[in-house]
């Protein structure tokens, strides 16, 4: 075939498409393709993605129930309701505190707070929720080497609820998300040394801390946000990426 001749087959066939396109653009079949195909393969997509970010969420947090359980139950841990406290003790639960900060980058602090008077109504037993153990600075109300004074768990009104928190003796540990805070809180069953419920070890996390790890797993970037949604009496909650 001569090449004059392939040029204006070549043409044609060009002008053809073009005018099939044209056709379909008008009669609105981009449209119907893009809504048939094209927007559930998206929505498939980003459905196996949501799925995995889950996935992954879910195994960062049964890591941290892991890290944090050997503290509560911690001998040394487990006397800080005692009356006459051994400075040896305290130097020990510091130390236990101390590493699980420095190895946990996201964990902003860690508290053990009295779960109150058996008897009372619901605003006696709140003023009354002792903390027997903290880590963070504005909890200290008297700290010497041998004796540290705490002040009352949410005196300021400005913490999740402990009746939120509270987790009973033979209940497994609980995920409560803090939306004010920006932060997720694990909770677990407290017993003292003598094997008796006295109320909850708490430790925070950062939602950065969930970033970072996402990130790691090539499922985020950086820059993407995540938000902590719950309803008002902290039962259900939920994370939103953007």
């Amino acid at each position: 075939m001569r090449t004059a001749l392939k040029m204006t087959i070549s043409l044609l066939t060009s002008l053809i498409v073009f005018s099939a396109i044209l056709g379909a653009s008008y009669a609105g079949l981009f449209t119907v393709l893009e809504t048939k195909f094209y927007q559930p393969s998206v929505a498939s997509s980003l459905e196996k993605r949501l799925d995995t970010v889950s996935e992954s969420l879910d195994e960062w947090h049964r890591d941290n129930f892991q890290k944090f359980a050997p503290f509560v139950t911690a001998e040394s841990v487990t006397r800080s309701l005692l009356p006459n406290q051994e400075t040896a003790d305290i130097i020990e639960r510091a130390r236990l505190a101390g590493t699980l900060l420095a190895e946990n980058p996201g964990l902003e602090g860690i508290r053990i707070i009295d779960a109150g008077p058996a008897t009372g109504d619901s605003e006696t037993r709140e003023r009354t929720h002792r903390i027997h153990f903290s880590t963070i600075e504005s909890d200290y109300l008297k700290k010497e080497s041998s004796k540290i004074s705490y002040e009352r768990y949410n005196r300021n009104n400005q913490e999740v609820p402990f009746e939120q928190l509270s987790v009973s003796g033979s209940d497994s540990p609980k995920l409560i998300l803090d939306a004010a805070a920006d932060r997720f809180i694990y909770s677990y069953p407290f017993h003292d040394a003598y094997g008796a419920w006295r109320g909850c070890a708490v430790f925070y996390v950062n939602t950065g801390a969930a970033v970072q790890h996402l990130f790691g797993q090539n499922l985020l970037r950086l820059s993407d946000n995540l938000t902590l949604i719950h309803t008002d009496d902290y039962r259900l909650g939920g994370v939103v990426f953007g």
